[in-house]
């Protein structure tokens, strides 16, 4: 297994997940890190198998340099949202602002 730092956010989100699935998949830590990339440059070596986020490996899986393991119940679904007071949105922010206006929900549809 190629996994997080324990103390990292994603090594917290796919603990869980790791820990409900144990006993079907028994895995043995070849590889740590805090960084998807790293653990992204690893799995591309064959080196092992590591939970990555679909948008960071969306060139990968159609190249077909990775795939993806198992089924629905291996996946961490994470909803991440952007709060800002109605004093920020209104005031436009300067650039800050304009660059908050262009991101997307991953599930948007492009304009």
């Amino acid at each position: 297994m190629l996994a997080y730092a324990n103390e990292s956010f994603l090594g917290k989100v796919t603990a869980i997940v790791h820990a409900e699935r144990e006993a079907d998949f028994p895995l043995v830590l070849r590889y740590e890190s805090a960084l998807v990339e790293a653990l992204k440059m690893e799995a591309l070596l064959g080196e092992g198998v590591a939970w990555l986020p679909v948008g960071m490996i969306d060139a990968e899986l159609k190249a077909g340099t990775l795939g993806i393991v198992g089924d629905a119940a291996n996946v961490a679904q994470l909803d991440i949202w952007l709060f800002a007071s109605n004093t920020f949105a209104l005031s436009g922010a300067g650039a800050g602002f304009a660059f908050l206006q262009h991101l997307r929900r991953s599930d948007a549809q492009p304009d």
